[in-house]
């Protein structure tokens, strides 16, 4: 009985469909990329692809492809690899800030478990 639903697609129906489902990933992803809730400057990246077809635009010389987007976007910006989300920091107390010997990410955090092990809130 399924098979029989089956029976009557043919190549035409399954590229139609294959078409469809391409547009509406693409239009969820433009949207999703659009109405992100910490958004920073960047180049716009491709669907599946991320920001790739732009570093081949300059050789496939990655830090070319840094620099131009440093001077483009400033000193915060992402870029997509692969449809992963990375943001880049160019300046260099940036980086001492986030990099310093800051405790406070070390604390164990507030659940029921570590309360009852009486570690929560310390180093």
């Amino acid at each position: 009985m399924i098979f029989g639903l089956f029976k009557n697609i043919g190549i035409y129906d399954c590229v139609l469909f294959l078409t469809a489902m391409l547009m509406m990933y693409v239009t969820y992803f433009y949207y999703k990329y659009f109405t992100r809730v910490n958004s920073l400057p960047g180049p716009l990246p491709f669907p599946f692809l991320g920001n790739f077809p732009q570093i081949l635009w300059f050789g496939g010389n990655i830090h070319m492809f840094y620099i131009y987007c440093c001077e483009k976007y400033g000193d915060i910006y992402e870029t997509y690899s692969v449809n992963i989300r990375t943001v880049v920091l160019c300046r260099r107390k940036y980086l001492e800030n986030i990099l310093s010997k800051n405790t406070y990410g070390m604390k164990f955090p507030k659940c029921e478990g570590t309360e009852k092990l009486g570690v929560y809130g310390k180093y």
